[in-house]
C-alpha cells in the first residue's frame, strides 16, 4: 500500500513557532497512525504542550504493536 500526505504547519501572525502539529507513523503493513494536534493556542507554551503530545501518542502506538 502507498500512502502519499502532505501537510502545512506555520505560526500564527506575529508568532514564530507554531502551537499545533501533525504525527504519520507507520507502525506496520498497511497500518498508519495519523493524528493532527492542536495545542489550543499559539507560541512556545503551545508548541511544547502539541509536541509533549506527539511523543505520548507514539511511544503508546508503538507499545500496541
Amino acid at each position: 500500500m502507498t500512502v502519499i500526505w502532505g501537510a502545512v504547519n506555520r505560526p500564527k501572525h506575529g508568532q514564530s513557532i507554531s502551537g499545533d502539529t501533525y504525527l504519520v507513523h507507520e507502525y506496520g503493513q498497511n497500518e498508519f497512525l495519523v493524528a493532527v494536534i492542536d495545542g489550543l493556542g499559539g507560541g512556545e507554551e503551545a508548541s511544547q504542550c502539541c509536541c509533549a503530545c506527539s511523543v505520548g501518542i507514539a511511544r503508546t502506538s508503538c507499545l500496541a504493536t
